[in-house]
């Protein structure tokens, strides 16, 4: 019996050395995983972290693009309210040549009041008696504005300058009146209705203002 106990200790103690080799090798391979996992969430980490880094970095430049577009802007819109407010002031010291060249560089920068600076434009022409340039302007105005709210403003403009030019006759018929302009085009005559308007509606003040331009008809 004794013997038999004998043998199992010999046993055991002659495999103890192989059980803690597997042990110290299953827990080397534990840390190599653990390590690699570690390696892992700390480029994701990383990468994450330049991810948010680089977009930072675009808003910042978008953000600082965008500080330098409304500046430009704010300070264009200062130098256009400038030479828009140097023209007024030319109209009011009637001083058309002057007024002319204002609203002309108002109209050359294409900013919000580009509309009223050809308007202005036109009136100064038109008090120079420029009334070729007038129309001109007039002209370019519809062209380029075609929903601006100066043009009722401006219909009213043009009605002047053509009564000025000796380009506007009334004719009657029937009972109305009709606004019309004309002028030479080789043998033949062309114009353009201004609208029609009864006599007591023609008297009316600003009346011609209201006029709208549309094709001549029989």
């Amino acid at each position: 019996m004794r013997t038999g106990w004998m043998t199992v200790l010999v046993a055991l103690a002659l495999a103890a050395p192989s059980v803690r080799a597997q042990d110290f090798a299953e827990a080397a391979d534990d840390a190599q995983e653990k390590a690699s996992r570690d390696r892992q969430r700390a480029s994701e980490t990383a990468q994450r972290n330049q991810e948010r880094a680089r977009e930072e970095s675009e808003r910042d430049r978008e953000q600082a693009r965008q500080d330098r577009d409304r500046a430009r802007a704010d300070e264009r819109a200062n130098r256009e309210d400038e030479r828009y407010e140097r023209g007024t002031e030319a109209l009011d010291e009637e001083r058309w040549d002057r007024a002319i060249e204002s609203f002309d560089s108002v109209v050359s920068m294409g900013g919000r009041r580009a509309d009223a600076g050809l308007y202005w434009k036109a009136y100064a022409q038109n008090k120079l008696g420029q009334r070729a340039e007038a129309l001109n302007t007039i002209a370019q105005f519809k062209t380029a504005y075609p929903k601006s709210h100066w043009n009722n403003d401006m219909s009213a403009l043009e009605i002047d300058v053509r009564q000025h030019s000796g380009q506007l006759r009334f004719v009657v018929r029937g009972q109305h009146q009709s606004v019309l302009h004309e002028h030479e085009a080789g043998s033949d005559r062309e114009g353009v209705d201004f609208g029609i308007l009864d006599e007591e509606e023609l008297e009316m003040p600003g009346a011609l203002g209201s006029l709208r331009t549309q094709p001549l008809s029989d």
